[in-house]
């Protein structure tokens, strides 16, 4: 508990999701545990027209989520390597 008397949580998560879709303005996400979900919606700005663009291209990659404060957003692009 900080000396305001509020309690913080100061866990931030980061992970990396491989991006399979678009539905309504939501991206379409799976986990490194093969699950999917479509909370995410496609950034604003240079960074949801770079996902539009790689997705158009039928390119695989992931985006980077950082988890803070309950929200979560997309940070980045990184190009995937299957094997």
């Amino acid at each position: 508990m900080c000396s305001d008397g509020i309690k913080r949580n100061n866990e931030n998560e980061l992970s990396s999701s491989h991006v399979i879709g678009i539905c309504d303005g939501f991206l379409v996400l799976t986990d490194g545990k093969g699950e999917t979900k479509e909370e995410l919606r496609l950034p604003d700005g240079d960074l949801g027209k770079d996902i539009e663009k790689k997705l158009a291209s039928g390119g695989e990659f992931l985006v980077t989520v950082i988890k803070a404060i309950d929200e979560e957003h997309i940070t980045l692009i990184k190009s995937a390597s299957f094997q």
